[in-house]
């Protein structure tokens, strides 16, 4: 799939313009009720905000005070795309978000968040663990495109038989799709 992949960039284009893949990290300030943040969360946000502002690396920040598993990793939640399955808010920021912009605060239901979005190219994309996977999840027929597209590289001959031809294509779901 990767091959197949490296070698048709537009199939990635297309992927990509529709589900937006991103590697993102986040800093989570957890909130009771993040409607109504308590002195101390508020002085953790802004300790966030001193921090980030002074210059401090992103995935020091995380480490430091990020209230999430993530926190140990920089605040790196990896690969993820518009399926992914985040909250609302967090899902719509981090979609919004360039490759190495940092976005607001973003409420949730959890607290503060500040996301960072670490890559959007494929080149470094196409290294993260779950990329195939939410490639794969996100068409179906992505995989048997990528086979068929190796056999015929390697030679598939029908030896004139264009009905079994037809009939693998059929059964592959690529009739029409080629």
């Amino acid at each position: 799939v990767k091959e197949y992949l490296d070698n048709n960039p537009d199939v990635y284009a297309e992927y990509e313009k529709e589900y937006s893949p991103r590697e993102v990290s986040h800093i989570l300030v957890k909130m009771e009720d993040s409607e109504n943040p308590t002195d101390e969360e508020l002085a953790k946000v802004k300790a966030v905000e001193d921090a980030l502002a002074s210059g401090k690396d992103f995935a020091e920040v995380a480490k430091e005070y990020s209230d999430d598993g993530s926190a140990a990793n920089g605040g790196s939640l990896g690969f993820m795309d518009k399926n992914t399955s985040f909250v609302t808010e967090f899902l719509d920021a981090a979609i919004a978000l360039n490759e190495n912009e940092v976005s607001d605060w973003v409420k949730t239901q959890y607290g503060y968040h500040i996301i960072k979005c670490d890559a959007t190219g494929y080149d470094k994309l196409s290294a993260a663990d779950d990329f195939i996977a939410n490639i794969l999840n996100s068409d179906i027929s992505f995989k048997t495109k990528a086979i068929w597209a190796k056999a015929e590289e390697l030679g598939l001959d029908f030896k004139g038989n264009s009905e079994l031809e037809s009939a693998l294509k059929e059964y592959m779901m690529l009739e029409g799709n080629e």
